[in-house]
This record gives structure tokens, sequence and C-alpha cells, in this order.
């Protein structure tokens, strides 16, 4: 059975140094129920550093906090639930914890900009952040995919221009972005982009780092789910200001091209549900998209994940 914790972006209370909030060591503390969540869920202060929780009993172990800046909010964990990031609205840095080791790595990544959109697709401490402002001095460009990785404590650039929302694929090689008021996606693969800077999505595309896919049936593409070798991309449409209905547009992702549409009421989040097939069908299952019939009004969408089972 898989160990979990709760780690939560709360203010430091005082408790933190009582018995009473659990945990009677002052060595590492292992914790069985483990979940991230923001800032503010159980305290009015704010220290803004990673708080290890009890999940059983809602208490806080004797654990020392991981450092996460002056004001975390969005969190997102990896798949594997290893690694951990948020990032900070104070000072614009990305900071990634180890949950298995409940350790800091690094010092954290500065950005050139706010990010609402961060992909941690594998087990390796590699983070992918939209950022819709970036800029670099020397560049004529708006808007980038951050890649940071928190091994070597360094990032790459990759221009992409108001690029929101990044969604990653399951190995983290190929990444589809998507930029308000566009009727686009840019597509990156960002193991051959070229550090410090990469310009490639400004120069000719389709190349080996970018592909801006433009396609009738594409209209205000906000976000996407992706499984396997499919994406299932969210057109908000109408909502969003475009000239088509809502729908679900499935995308393969090797020959980067919409293979159908899905016409729905609203389309700005949506879920992935996976049930095994029968008996018969020994280690097959089907997926379906689950898309709200409303979505909130303003983009970009989901609002920013706060909580979550690691």
């Amino acid at each position: 059975m898989k160990k979990r914790i709760l780690i939560v972006v709360v203010g430091l209370c005082t408790c933190l140094s009582l018995l009473s909030c659990g945990g009677k060591s002052n060595g590492q503390v292992t914790v069985r129920d483990r979940v991230l969540a923001s800032q503010g869920v159980t305290a009015t202060l704010v220290f803004g550093s990673l708080v290890v929780v009890n999940g059983q009993n809602d208490t806080l172990p004797r654990v020392s906090p991981l450092n996460a800046g002056n004001s975390p909010g969005l969190i997102v964990v990896s798949p594997t639930r290893n690694i951990a990031a948020t990032f900070d609205s104070n000072s614009n840095n990305v900071f990634a914890v180890d949950t298995s080791r409940q350790t800091s790595i690094g010092n954290g990544i500065h950005l050139p900009g706010a990010t609402s959109s961060i992909s941690v697709p594998t087990a390796d401490p590699t983070v992918y952040a939209a950022v819709p402002t970036a800029t670099v001095n020397g560049f004529a460009f708006l808007g980038a995919v951050e890649v940071l990785n928190f091994s070597t404590n360094s990032f790459t650039t990759i221009a992409a221009s108001n690029a929101q929302t990044v969604v990653s694929n399951s190995q983290g090689t190929e990444l589809l972005v998507f930029s308000p008021d566009s009727d686009a996606v840019t597509v990156l693969f960002p193991g051959v982009a070229v550090p410090p800077v990469d310009t490639s999505c400004y120069t000719n595309p389709p190349n080996q780092v970018c592909n801006i896919v433009r396609d009738s049936r594409l209209s205000r593409p906000v976000n996407a789910i992706i499984s396997g070798s499919t994406a299932y991309i969210l057109n908000c449409g109408a909502e969003c200001g475009g000239t088509q209905q809502a729908s679900v547009a499935v995308f393969d992702l090797g020959s980067l091209t919409v293979t159908q549409t899905i016409p729905v009421d609203a389309a700005r989040m949506a879920y992935l549900r996976t049930k095994p097939l029968p008996r018969r069908s020994a280690g097959a299952s089907t997926s379906s998209i689950l898309v709200p019939e409303q979505s909130p009004a303003a983009f970009p969408l989901p609002t920013a994940i706060t909580a979550a089972w690691i």
C-alpha cells in the first residue's frame, strides 16, 4: 500500500511546536496519509512554507517546513506523486519538493512573469510552466514556456506567443500550448530546444522544436487532456470569442492532426475517466471524457488547483 502524506501550503501556526500538533521526535516523521493543499486551508496567518500534515487526523507532525517562497498557491503533482511543484506569486518563483523524502529540490527557479499553468509529467524534477508575459532582453517576443530543470537549478525559455496553458504527454517529450484569442495550437518538443532561449516558433515553423497547428475545426482551444497518443482538445468556441460551437477535438499526437470533433455545450475543463474492459479483454481499458455542461466565465480555466492527494 502506498504511503501518503499531506503537504499543505499554509501559515505556520504556533502549534507546530506543540506535541498536540502531532509528532514526538525531532527526526523525520513518516505519515501514512498525504494530501497536497494550498495556503489558507487551516490557518489565518501565512508564512509561505509547505507544511507536512497528517491526513489521518488533520494534525501537524513535527517535520521541518519546506521552502516555497512567501505566497505559494498553485500546486501540481507528478503522476508518480513523488514530485510536487508550487508557484509563489509574490516572487514569481517555482519551487519543487520531493514528496517521498519530504525535502526541497533546489532553491526555486525564477520565472519572467506569472503563471497559472504548470505541468510535472514524469518522476524527474523537470517542470514546464506557461508564462504569457515572458520577455527576454534582446529578443522580440511576448510569452514562453519555461522548461525548469530542478536537478541543475536551470531553465530554458521556449518562445511561444502569449502561452497561457501548457499540457504535456506522459513522457514530457511533447507539449501542447494554448494562447487566448487564438484558433491554433502550438506543439513543442522541448527535448531538442536550444538553451538558454529557443525562438524556433518564430523561425519558419514547422521545425524540430515547434509546430503551430491550424485547423478549421479548432475554435478558441484553451486546454487539453492527453491519453496515450491522443489529445482531447477543448474548443471553447463562441464563449471565448470564437465563431463555432464549443467542442472536443480529438487530436492525434503523432500526425498532429484533428481526426474528429464532438460538439458540447461548453468546453474549458474536462476529466478523463478510464475503466477496465470485461475480463476477456485482460489488460485493456476504455476511456471517456467528461465535460461539464457549463464553465466559469473567465479565461483561463480551470481555476488553479490548490489541493491533491499524493
